[in-house]
């Protein structure tokens, strides 16, 4: 018994190479989209770091150690310029991992490092 299949056409293989195609373009684009997306949210990420850095360089250059408490900053980076300086050395890190991750958005985002511990205020190292 003989089974009756569509002939394979030139015209039907030009249909099934469009169709495919249009499929595999929309992949891509989405695909591209994703990647688009990711960039920008790296790249903002690693403004906001670079941004934590040129002001903690401000606090470390200008202001003395008693007087950063005063102006609020002294609880997030700590009391001492060491402790203020791993926190810059922290958010110098995240930024070019941010950095390095816009530039390559299909890469996964490797770990970020662990903060720096954080002194209370009465302890005085």
């Amino acid at each position: 018994m003989r089974r009756n299949f569509p002939r394979l056409t030139v015209r039907r293989m030009m249909l099934a190479v469009a169709i495919i195609s249009s499929f595999l373009g929309m992949v891509a684009y989405f695909q591209r989209q994703e990647s688009i997306r990711l960039h920008e949210y790296y790249e903002r990420r690693a403004e906001y770091y670079r941004e934590c850095v040129s002001e903690l360089r401000q606090i470390l250059a200008h202001w003395p150690d008693d007087a950063n408490q005063e102006h609020g900053y002294g609880f997030e980076c700590g009391r001492t310029p060491a402790l203020r300086l791993r926190w810059r050395q922290y958010y110098e890190t995240i930024a070019d991992i941010y950095n390095k991750a816009a530039n390559r958005p299909w890469d996964p985002l490797p770990p970020l490092p662990p903060k720096p511990e954080v002194v209370p205020a009465h302890i005085d190292l």
